[in-house]
């Protein structure tokens, strides 16, 4: 039975093991050090804002949840990030369940609004979002420098 929880300090090998195949998804270089530093602060400071999918002690699914002040307006921001499922339990509603926890957080903090950003690529997780009433409001351009 999936359950969805907060994540403890033992899960981190777990969920460091989903970033990796994220990042091999993408192809993009993964910096297992710091990224493990900042999940272990995270873990301790703000436990609730990183949610997982647990399949009976197997880590399936994860997303993390920032929290902030937009320097403009002053009001609270959300940002989801790190959404992840593994492939085999992709289209089951694990998703749905981890966005709704999500949300549920940033609205026990106060939030305005809540962000994510989603590569045009990946349909199903756009099409997930929207269902949850996110739309594009702006557009994230980069270069990669040498």
């Amino acid at each position: 039975m999936i359950t969805i929880r907060k994540a403890k300090l033992d899960d981190m090998d777990h969920l460091t093991k989903l970033m990796k195949g994220l990042c091999e998804r993408f192809k993009v270089v993964f910096y297992e050090k710091p990224w493990k530093l900042d999940l272990k602060y995270k873990l301790e400071s703000s436990p609730d804002s990183v949610i997982i999918a647990d399949d009976g002690g197997d880590i399936i699914g994860m997303v993390l949840v920032d929290i902030g002040r937009d320097p403009y307006s002053g009001q609270i921001l959300g940002q989801i990030y790190n959404f992840i499922i593994e492939s085999d339990y992709r289209t089951k509603g694990i998703g749905s369940k981890l966005i709704e926890s999500a949300l549920s957080f940033c609205k026990k903090k106060k939030v305005s609004i809540v962000r994510v950003n989603a590569r045009r690529d990946v349909k199903e997780a756009i099409k997930l979002y929207e269902k949850f009433g996110f739309s594009e409001s702006f557009i994230v351009m980069e270069q990669e420098l040498d």
